[in-house]
């Protein structure tokens, strides 16, 4: 196989996150270790003060602790054999090594004798801290997620590159041109179309419209007033009003319009 810069840096990733994956393994199990050992010393810590307090004595509750006591023991030998710390402290060593070597690697365009040299070491650096069967496991899964991992970079950049462009996009694979009709509408809109509704709100509004409204309110409130002075008999003559009333409404329709400009 041609090594190139890009080969390196890929299995450097996969065997990067092959170590962190081991590292994680390990601390979540000595985690249920030390998390059982807590939870049985709580236990017969209870236990202890409620049999004091109801002076349960008998040979069952004299066995209990002790026998919680031999368990306790037991789960802190299996995390000495177990060589928890030990362990941990190796990875994360080679983790350290894998992780410099990465990064030369992305600062260099070819492969240099230094490079390969860097590369070498930091296999050998996974070699030695993990045994062959638990990095089968983990390298297994850590290049199936950079699988992953790469297949939704590919996707995004497959819709990020029509957003640039100035399109809309539908879905991951597809993506439609914004029309020219809409690009040119945005194109003149100006900052005082924006702005002004909000400095002036009543330039926008539609005069005729207003005075429209207006013209009828006042006619409405001028009917409303000669019906008004009809009912009380004063000027009404055979069910039309009176000039005078006549004369009064058109002033106050007058002065009401002349008061809307």
């Amino acid at each position: 196989m041609d090594l190139s810069v890009e080969v390196l840096i890929h299995n450097l990733r996969a065997r990067r996150d092959t170590l962190s994956l081991a590292a994680d393994a390990l601390k979540n199990e000595s985690n249920r270790f030390n998390k059982s050992i807590i939870l049985l010393s709580l236990g017969t810590g209870f236990f202890e003060s409620v049999k004091y307090r109801l002076g349960l004595d008998n040979d069952t509750t004299s066995l209990l602790p002790i026998a919680a006591s031999s368990i306790i023991a037991f789960i802190s030998g299996v995390i000495q054999i177990k060589q928890f710390p030990e362990k941990i402290a190796s990875i994360v060593q080679a983790e350290s090594i894998l992780t410099l070597a990465l990064t030369n690697c992305r600062n260099q365009k070819e492969v240099t004798p230094t490079i390969l040299k860097e590369y070498n070491d930091s296999l050998q650096a996974l070699e030695i801290s993990l045994t062959p069967e638990t990095r089968a496991k983990f390298l297994k899964k850590a290049q199936k997620n950079l699988i992953s991992i790469m297949n939704h970079e590919s996707e995004y950049f497959e819709v990020i590159d029509p957003v640039k462009n100035r399109k809309f996009v539908k879905g991951p694979h597809e993506a439609e041109t914004v029309p020219q009709v809409i690009l040119n509408a945005l194109s003149e809109i100006t900052m005082t179309d924006v702005v002004s509704p909000i400095i002036a709100p009543s330039v926008k509004y539609d005069v005729d419209v207003v005075k429209t409204k207006s013209t009828k309110k006042s006619k409405a409130k001028a009917e409303a007033a000669a019906e008004a002075a009809a009912k009380e008999g004063d000027n009404e003559v055979d069910g039309e009003v009176k000039p005078e009333c006549e004369k009064d409404a058109a002033k106050l329709e007058i002065d009401i319009e002349a008061g809307i400009n």
